[in-house]
């Protein structure tokens, strides 16, 4: 057996083939490596929190119920999407690197981070003053 194709399992700390290994949602931000054993019993077990294979994706999420008023999928819903405002454009230079670039200030800080695309720095930008 190669050791490089096999793991071992964090429940029963067996040492079994990659194949036979799964990986499992601990919590939001950790995961563990869980055997076909361990995997199958826990899916049965009644107060465990990984029954039928969900994932933390869907595990945390409230229950809300959506009713579309008999409408069809494609069609009209209650609610309204709102239009972006627009733009309005303002020039940055970076004193870093002399790089004159333009930034929409609606969606500065909201939709992306302002820094010079040349060279990344945000600390270095000024306002352009057209000579």
């Amino acid at each position: 057996m190669d050791i490089r194709r096999t793991r071992t399992c964090e429940r029963c700390k067996s040492v079994v083939p990659l194949e036979r290994i799964r990986l499992v949602p601990k919590s939001n931000d950790q995961n563990i490596l869980i055997c076909d054993n361990c995997m199958s019993e826990l899916k049965t077990s009644p107060n465990s929190k990984i029954t039928n294979s969900q994932s933390r994706i869907y595990m945390d999420q409230p229950k809300v119920k959506v009713s579309n008023n008999g409408q069809s999928r494609f069609g009209t819903s209650s609610q309204r999407i709102v239009p972006l405002p627009a733009p309005d454009y303002s020039k940055y230079t970076c004193t870093k690197c002399s790089y004159v670039f333009r930034v929409d200030r609606v969606k500065a800080g909201i939709t992306y981070g302002v820094k010079c695309p040349y060279c990344g720095r945000s600390d270095k930008l000024r306002l352009y003053k057209e000579e």
